[in-house]
């Protein structure tokens, strides 16, 4: 797992270099991220490509949006101010729940000469934009909560001053929303159903068994 904060993708070459020179190893899983494989600019693109250069066994792991970053990342506007502050206008997203993806990674290795070469692009059941993410907030916390699409410049200017997030980790996560943007994130997959034999969790799902998170 590339750490959130990690922009640079030459960071993580050494740790793949001994993995390489152990020689033991039956599969890398590597958490990528879903369109990567045609975009050069997030970090996990060249990460996967360097994995792939060092010969090693790998599985390419390449989730879309987890829904923990509603609860988490944005959780505190949500909580205090009853709004989501995400610069994507109408762009969709097909979240999937983090959990599902633990699941998914942990069958893969446990399977490892069943998923080698492998590369998986798993999604939840539905693509959603943020004004129906704050239409299920809404209802399932029994108050409105407002989609504020922001500007992309207003947003970065926000997690960094008001925030206080990161730089780097402002950065990538903007990178990521002006893929959301141009659409990169509305691909729904049947590849989880495939490999679990069950449906992926909802966002609804998701919301309900998670309130504590907003209220």
């Amino acid at each position: 797992m590339r750490p959130p904060h990690l922009g640079n993708p030459e960071d993580l070459k050494p740790f793949i270099d001994v993995l390489r020179e152990g020689g033991k190893i039956r599969l890398v899983g590597f958490l990528s991220l879903i369109g990567v494989e045609n975009n050069p600019f997030p970090p996990h693109h060249k990460i996967e490509k360097y994995i792939e250069y060092a010969s090693l066994p790998y599985c390419h792991i390449r989730p879309s949006f987890f829904m923990q970053n509603i609860s988490g990342v944005h959780a505190i506007e949500i909580k205090h101010f009853n709004k989501i502050v995400v610069p994507v206008k109408k762009s969709l997203t097909s979240f999937i729940d983090a959990e599902d993806v633990g699941e998914i990674t942990a069958k893969v290795l446990c399977e490892p000469e069943l998923h080698q070469g492998k590369t998986y692009s798993i999604t939840g059941a539905e693509a959603i934009d943020y004004w129906q993410v704050a239409k299920i907030l809404s209802k399932e916390l029994e108050r409105e909560i407002i989609y504020t699409n922001p500007d992309p410049s207003f947003a970065k200017k926000y997690w960094l001053k008001i925030r206080g997030l990161d730089q780097d980790y402002c950065t990538v996560m903007g990178m990521l929303y002006m893929m959301t943007r141009l659409g990169t994130a509305k691909k729904v997959t049947p590849v989880f159903e495939q490999v679990m034999g069950k449906k992926p969790r909802t966002f609804q799902q998701f919301v309900k068994k998670n309130l504590a998170f907003w209220q």
